[in-house]
């Protein structure tokens, strides 16, 4: 499976890792996986969408969209996706996906950095640490 998704912070913020190339079918599992997440937590729930190894994603955004059709939940909160080093085109597409999406979404280099992000906007995470060993 080219991505795997466990909780960074217990109920509080998933870590999503995409490995390699994703196909539109594997985007829509990952996509209702990491939903259901949030569904069961009673907190607002943030995501860290680790990059780093990913090859390729979707582009169709059409087809991301009926993909990917469920409403927001009340509960979904940030998305940071983490992109090393990643040319302007793909930063560029990754952008129109999580639009489509209609995630609110930041952008950044590391895990640590991603983290940081979401501290400084849910300041109930200021507190906590992470079992997240890279």
């Amino acid at each position: 499976m080219p991505y795997h998704i466990s909780w960074y912070i217990e109920q509080r913020v998933i870590l999503i890792q995409i490995n390699g190339r994703i196909e539109l079918d594997e985007f829509e599992k990952l996509h209702n996986e990491s939903f259901d997440y949030v569904m069961q937590s009673q907190f607002k729930v943030h995501a860290i969408a680790d990059l780093s190894q990913f090859e390729a994603i979707p582009t169709n955004l059409r087809m991301l969209s009926s993909a990917t059709s469920q409403e927001k939940n009340h509960n979904q909160g940030m998305t940071v996706l983490v992109m090393p080093k990643m040319p302007g085109v793909i930063r560029f597409i990754a952008s129109m996906v999580m639009q489509t999406l209609r995630l609110e979404y930041r952008m950044c280099e590391t895990v640590d950095e991603a983290f940081n992000i979401l501290q400084r906007i849910d300041t109930d995470l200021t507190s906590r640490t992470s079992t997240y060993a890279p």
